[in-house]
Parts: structure tokens; C-alpha cells; sequence
């Protein structure tokens, strides 16, 4: 289903619709979650650009149920930029709550004025305003379990799991068919993460950049990863990598 820039992919579940917003190159590939519960919604990271945002809220307002909760999973631009469009509170773990109240505005900013896309931030900016408690919560009468995972591609990670329904909203630690930075590079935690969340046995994966799948996408981190290490061992520079990368990973696209 295309929207206006973006493409929503919607994944049904027993209980727990999952509409995906996938933003096109200008938003980084970057991926939104909208869960519909039976009685509510519930968001998961917003978009880079203000009219991906705008998409995805508008399919907030065609679902026609209230959006109770709004999490963001690390403190990158393209999760936490949409949040300048939101009146309501928004969680996340502590750390980056705390890197967005002293550096979202300029951070986002910074990435509008590399890649030549966005606008001026005004108004009140991206804002994280609740910390997530790592642990089993209910939202509306839906389990969810909060994880707080160390640095991998961030410094923190929040996973949302949805237990009964088999669904992880892995954040950045999972993407599929997408090129990593390797300044990001932070592979002992992102492994340990990464089999952890392979151990839940998950039936539904929602990665950070890309298109929703099962845990293979886990298993294709893993891999990725593995391969990366051994293409830094090897490589001058992180320019030498990335061509590497690239001819290991020709299907993937860099965000």
C-alpha cells in the first residue's frame, strides 16, 4: 500500500495488526510501526522528514482509534525527528531521553543540512518526554515487555516485545537489506542482543530500516555482522570496508 512518498506494509496478526510505514532514500529507508490493538494504537518510532511523518499519522487518523503510546528505540534522527509534529509524550529509555533533550534538535538539524532535505526545526523540536522500565507492562489488555539493550548501533536500544503475539519492534539492532555504518560498529553487545532476541523465538521481526519479516532478518543481522568484522580486520580504511560490504551485500542499500 503506497502512500504519498513512503509505503505501508501492513502484517495481521491474532490480535495485533502491524501497519509499517517504510520511508523512501530522503528518510533513509527508515522504518515506522504503527500497532493496532484491539482498542488503541500504539507507535514505534517516528520518520526523519516532516511529510513522511505526515503520512503515517494520517493513517493514525484513518484507523480511527486513539494513539496511546509513542516510543522511540534510539536516539537517531531518523526514529526521533517526528516527534516535533507530536503533541503527546513520548518514551524511551533514560539515556536517550536524556541525549535528545540536550542534542535532538541539532542532531536532526545536522543530518537536514548533510543530505540537503528537511527544513528548520521550529517550535518545541524532538522531545522524549517519559522513560521507558524495562519489564512485562499490559497496554489496553495486550502484554508488552520493554527491553533496554547497550550499545550496538547506539548507545541504547529499546525493544518492544509483544509476547503473546510473537511480535519484536527491534529498533536499529535489525535492519534488512540495509548497510550499516561502521562508525556505529559496536559488535560484542549487538551479537549478544541479537541471539538474545533469537532466543524469544519471534514470529514477527520489525526492523529498524526495512521491510518487516520473521527471524531470519535476525539471522541476517548476525551474519552481516560477522562478515563486517572480518571485512574491518582486513581493510585500510572504513572506505575500503564499505566497498567490501558492498560486494558481499550487493542487494543492500545504504541509508
Amino acid at each position: 500500500m503506497v502512500g504519498v512518498e513512503g509505503e505501508f506494509v501492513v502484517t495481521a496478526g491474532p490480535r495485533v495488526v502491524v501497519h509499517s510505514y517504510l520511508a523512501p532514500w530522503a528518510g533513509r529507508y527508515a522504518a515506522s510501526h504503527l500497532l493496532e490493538l484491539p482498542d488503541r494504537l500504539v507507535l514505534v518510532d517516528l520518520p526523519l522528514l516532516a511529510a513522511h511523518t505526515a503520512e503515517v499519522l494520517a493513517r493514525v487518523a484513518d484507523l480511527a482509534k486513539p494513539l496511546a503510546e509513542v516510543f522511540v528505540t534510539d536516539d537517531g534522527a531518523d526514529h526521533v525527528a517526528g516527534t516535533a509534529l507530536l503533541d503527546l509524550p513520548v518514551t524511551a529509555t533514560a539515556g536517550v531521553r536524556q541525549q535528545v533533550a540536550r542534542h535532538g534538535r541539532d542532531v536532526v538539524q545536522a543530518v537536514y543540512s548533510d543530505a540537503r532535505v528537511g527544513q528548520p526545526i521550529t517550535g518545541r523540536g524532538p522531545h522524549v518526554d517519559r522513560t521507558a522500565r524495562p519489564g512485562p507492562a499490559v497496554i489496553g489488555d495486550v502484554a508488552v515487555v520493554l527491553h533496554r539493550f547497550g550499545p550496538a548501533s547506539a548507545p541504547e536500544h529499546l525493544v518492544l516485545e509483544l509476547p503473546d503475539d510473537g511480535i519484536v519492534a527491534t529498533g536499529d539492532l535489525v535492519g534488512n537489506g540495509v548497510h550499516l555504518r561502521l562508525d556505529r560498529l559496536r559488535p560484542a553487545g549487538w551479537t549478544a542482543a541479537l541471539r538474545w532476541l533469537r532466543g524469544r523465538s519471534p514470529a514477527v521481526v520489525l526492523p529498524g530500516h526495512g521491510r518487516p519479516g520473521g527471524p531470519d532478518l535476525i539471522d541476517g543481522m548476525l551474519r552481516y555482522l560477522e562478515v563486517a568484522q572480518f571485512v574491518l580486520a582486513g581493510a585500510d580504511d572504513d572506505d575500503e570496508a564499505e566497498r567490501a560490504l558492498r560486494r558481499a551485500f550487493p542487494d543492500h542499500r545504504t541509508p
